[in-house]
């Protein structure tokens, strides 16, 4: 599953250079096999538009791979 992650990175690098990789997947870079996992998402990090990152996803990425905006049922809880 892992590679499948860096597949769809390497795919929305060659659509546009201004996306990171961070979180689990870029951790598993320096991680030996077997202390390597995978997750549901990629965690990137961003300068474009809502909207510019909106069309990357629906019109440049999703012919190659499925992709779906994800809508959180409830807004978060933030405690102060």
């Amino acid at each position: 599953m892992l590679i499948y992650d860096y597949e769809i990175f390497r795919n929305l690098l060659s659509i546009s250079k201004k996306f990171y990789l961070k979180g689990g997947a870029a951790a598993q870079i320096y991680m030996t096999l077997p202390d390597q996992r995978a997750s549901k998402d990629i965690d990137l990090v961003t300068n474009h538009t809502p909207n510019e990152i909106d069309e990357i996803f629906t019109k440049k990425l999703s012919p190659k791979f499925s992709c779906r905006k994800h809508i959180p049922a409830k807004k978060p809880r933030i405690f102060l």
